[in-house]
């Protein structure tokens, strides 16, 4: 067999370090990390070859990409600008024979999986920003590639240890008393552990790929609910959960977004409540981009100014409620031959570990 050389967008963060991991590993492979300037501090003592994406052009020819990468800024109306610099990379390196397996999320079927799970495209919409980057990717990918083979993962809630996202959000919240539920109600976590994910991944670097577009949902460990990981995760901790009697609002059309932001009638406020609507933000997305920020200079500022406290759940935890609350399932939807490398009772077991080693806990 011939060594494959595998080239990975996205590889500094957390997916992609365990993904490079797990490949260093592996025979006939030569791995190449596609990297903006941390690449270096992050990257340089592992068996990789960094590339910067300044600099990278079409001398190597990939027989795999995997991209990791997705919109980090917080300007929110700048995510398609963003998104489309990664496509401008991705046209560098994918060659006409090159596989492509692009990493999505759950997320693009909403925060509360209020749309219908299924695996196909799906038209882009008026959504939060993350969903609209999202699903905007999933999108220019395949208008992008068309002739190429690609695989779209989409993931469920990753975690393991030292998720920043989950993991290590989760312990705040339960530290520093923050909600982590809502009572009375217990969703589906929807979770994958990230060694799982970063094995799934190289299970389609080994397989023969499904000519065309193949969509794939991994979350192995959906069926377990936030409950059991929140009240083990809290004796581990030994502190007490701190559950909200507020079940959060979750808006289906822009008429609820709006009733739902708009409380008392001064434009700056309106401006700065629409904003983190899931329709309204996304309408004033693209105002702004139609007219230009220089229009918006005023309200740019005051975008993220802190709003007074009108109920007690903020839009961050609005948005964290909603998606623990679901009783939607997102099921594994893969290749029937995986086996994933950790069950959760390993699963919890490193994460166990993780936090003794990083002092969350001594026990």
């Amino acid at each position: 067999m011939e060594t494959k050389k595998i080239a990975i967008l996205g590889a500094a963060g957390f997916v992609g370090m365990e993904l490079i991991t797990q490949l260093e590993r592996e025979p006939l492979v030569d791995i190449y990390a596609i990297t903006r300037d941390n690449g270096d501090f992050l990257l340089g003592d592992r068996k990789v070859q960094i590339l910067k994406e300044s600099t990278i052009d079409k001398s190597v020819n990939f027989d795999v990409v995997v991209n990791l990468a997705y919109p980090t800024t917080n300007i929110q109306h700048s995510f398609p600008k963003a998104n489309r610099a990664i496509l401008a990379t991705l046209k560098k390196i994918v060659q006409p024979k090159t596989k492509l397996i692009h990493i999505s999320t759950q997320a693009v079927f909403g925060f509360g999986m209020d749309k219908k799970i299924e695996l196909d495209l799906l038209s882009d919409r008026r959504d939060y920003a993350y969903i609209e980057a999202k699903l905007e990717m999933e999108n220019l990918i395949n208008r992008t590639f068309p002739a190429n083979d690609i695989a779209i993962v989409r993931l469920g809630n990753v975690w393991g240890a030292g998720s920043g996202s989950w993991t290590g959000a989760l312990i705040d919240r339960l530290l520093f008393g923050q909600v982590v539920a809502v009572e009375g109600v217990d969703g589906y976590s929807n979770i994958t552990d990230v060694k799982n994910a970063a094995a799934y991944i190289i299970f389609l670097l080994k397989s023969a790929f499904v000519k065309g577009l193949k969509f794939h949902h991994l979350a192995e460990f959906s069926h377990i609910k936030w409950s059991r990981l929140i009240d083990t995760m809290a004796r581990q901790l030994n502190v007490r959960p701190v559950l909200s009697d507020i079940i959060p609002a979750y808006p289906t059309s822009i008429k609820s977004d709006i009733l739902t932001k708009i409380s008392f009638p001064k434009v700056g406020n309106i401006y700065r409540k629409l904003v983190w609507g899931r329709k309204t933000g996304s309408y004033l997305r693209s105002l702004v981009r139609f007219l230009g920020t220089n229009k918006f200079s005023t309200i740019k500022k005051t975008e993220t100014k802190v709003l007074p406290k009108t109920s007690q759940l903020s839009d961050a935890d609005s948005i964290y409620l909603t998606i623990v609350s679901t009783d939607v399932e997102f099921k594994n939807q893969i290749f029937p031959d995986f086996v994933p490398l950790v069950n959760f009772e390993e699963s919890w077991e490193n994460i166990k570990n993780w936090m003794i080693f990083a002092g969350f806990t001594n026990e």
